[in-house]
């Protein structure tokens, strides 16, 4: 199928109503991209609540690269985000490609049957091989979706972390079952999942779309479910042989574990668990990606928190500590505007201040989220991280503008592109 008949069909979506998005909104993207800013940027993982707005039912989105695309920059346009982000199912490809069964749903991405796990036993490992990175699974879907990113500026593909791919084939709790009683098993497996899988899939990417930079997610690999020492001893070897061999390749490919501690009750909270989560986390992404990210229940002290970015900060004097603040979920969906605006500027204040690189990541958004709830924090994140950085004594007078609908900011676009 054409790249325009391709194209028409999605016109052709648009245009009977089916669903609301920019099928050729490349061209308004790179105008959005290209507009001065003078704040700490503000981007999003958006996925499900993406297909929502944009009226695609969730296996077209997580299927068809031309329509994800398509909605994930025309609803965070209209959001305002300063980038763009391609958040999807990413955990799921490399084990789908492998044999892995793909549960669909009408109301949340897809996720691997880890119910019925492809390696039900050690001997099933010898089963599998290196899948075609071309042709298999949903392979050609995400390929498309890294070449679409790739042709507007961003240059960077994801694969799902060793861990997470480990617990996807095997399930959480007989592999937890193998780290403890069949090193052998774990060794070969894991030998397995990063040489035969990851890295090729890598490599595969790098030599057809030229991309130089590889995100690996790995949620699973978090407290509590491992140990710090677990983490620190077994798993972060893993991670590490990831960098080095991607610089042995000539690309930045690392592993992304959040690392998030910080939602325990102020009793509960160890400052030494925090700087080991972190620990593990910064290791896990090499000294060329110094990222940390911070989320805090609104009426907790954040002082634990900048105090270990300031000690990083110290720890590593030539390379930049950037800090990633979180929105997390739960505050988004149930507000009010108020309680949203104020985490804003309490994070804001708090690092700004001292580090340079800071954003704002607008996680994990729902299906539920209210529109107004995300353009409350975008617009509170501008006002209030204006650059060069300098503290606003106001925490109250500011109120959000209010937005036009979804379908009113398409149809304009749309009217402004036909002119």
């Amino acid at each position: 199928m054409t790249d325009k008949l391709k194209e028409s069909i999605s016109r052709k979506d648009v245009e009977e109503g089916k669903c609301q998005y920019l099928p050729d909104s490349k061209g308004y993207y790179l105008r959005h991209k290209n507009t001065n800013r003078g704040w700490i940027p503000v981007y999003a993982q958006t996925n499900d609540h993406t297909a929502k707005v944009a009226g695609i039912p969730l296996k077209e989105f997580y299927n068809d690269p031309f329509k994800f695309v398509a909605a994930q920059i025309s609803v965070q346009s209209y959001y305002g985000f300063d980038s763009i982000g391609f958040s999807n199912d990413v955990y799921n490809f490399e084990a789908e490609a492998l044999g892995a069964r793909l549960i669909y749903s009408d109301d949340v991405m897809p996720s691997i049957d880890t119910l019925d796990p492809l390696i039900k036993k050690p001997s099933d490992l010898g089963k599998l091989k290196t899948p075609n990175f071309l042709t298999d699974g949903r392979f050609p879907y995400q390929m498309e979706i890294f070449r679409q990113k790739k042709e507007i500026g961003i240059n960077q593909a994801n694969f799902c972390g060793p861990l997470s791919l480990a617990v996807a084939l095997r399930s959480y709790q007989l592999f937890l079952n193998d780290l403890m009683d069949d090193q052998v098993f774990v060794q070969d497996f894991m030998r397995f999942i990063i040489d035969q899988v990851i890295m090729p899939y890598i490599k595969n990417v790098h030599q057809h779309l030229g991309i130089t930079e590889f995100r690996g997610s790995d949620a699973t690999a978090t407290i509590p479910l491992f140990s710090p020492a677990m983490l620190e001893k077994v798993i972060l070897p893993w991670n590490l042989d990831i960098i080095q061999k991607g610089r042995d390749m000539g690309v930045n490919s690392f592993v992304y574990c959040p690392g998030i501690y910080g939602h325990e009750l102020p009793e509960q909270f160890d400052e030494s668990l925090l700087s080991r989560c972190y620990d593990f986390s910064v290791a896990s992404l090499g000294e060329s990606n110094i990222v940390l990210r911070i989320s805090r229940q609104l009426e907790h002290s954040l002082d634990p928190f900048l105090k270990y970015a300031l000690d990083l900060k110290s720890r590593y004097p030539k390379n930049p500590v950037r800090i990633q603040i979180r929105l997390y979920p739960s505050l988004l969906r149930e507000g009010p505007i108020e309680k949203i605006i104020y985490y804003v500027k309490k994070m804001i204040d708090t690092f700004c201040p001292e580090f340079q690189g800071v954003s704002i990541v607008v996680a994990g958004l729902s299906t539920e989220t209210p529109p107004e709830h995300i353009h409350a924090a975008v617009q509170s994140a501008h006002y209030y991280g204006q650059l060069p950085y300098q503290f606003i004594d106001d925490n109250t007078s500011f109120k959000p503008r209010r937005r036009e609908s979804y379908r009113d900011f398409i149809n304009f676009i749309k009217s402004e592109e036909g002119k």
